[in-house]
């Protein structure tokens, strides 16, 4: 028998039940996974992932082969720098550069 006093001892009712299993369970409109069921998706991910490997493997075989052949460290900084300042000077312009809007429908 509940206790009135403390009523977090009663047991919850069947429509009590009910009312919580609704609340508890995730909506069912959403499915996070939906994109690697795409097998386009799939394909563009791995590519990327193959392509991100390949340049970093790139970049160590570079710098590996300076320093084998020079023996400096100040050569392998200049490797480095060497590889760093294409992509500075392609993407603070495109940063800066205004990006082209449609003219307003109104």
């Amino acid at each position: 028998m509940p206790d009135d006093d403390h009523p977090a001892s009663a047991e919850p009712t069947e429509s009590q039940s009910q009312q919580q299993a609704a609340v508890t369970t995730a909506p069912t409109g959403h499915d996070p996974y939906a994109a690697w069921r795409n097998r386009n998706y799939v394909l563009f991910i791995s590519g990327f992932f193959v392509s991100v490997i390949a340049a970093q493997m790139q970049a160590v075989a570079a710098r590996y082969e300076v320093f084998q052949k020079t023996g400096s460290e100040l050569s392998l900084g200049w490797t480095g720098l060497a590889l760093a300042v294409p992509m500075l000077l392609l993407t603070l312009p495109a940063v800066i550069l205004p990006i082209p809007r449609a003219a307003d429908a109104s």
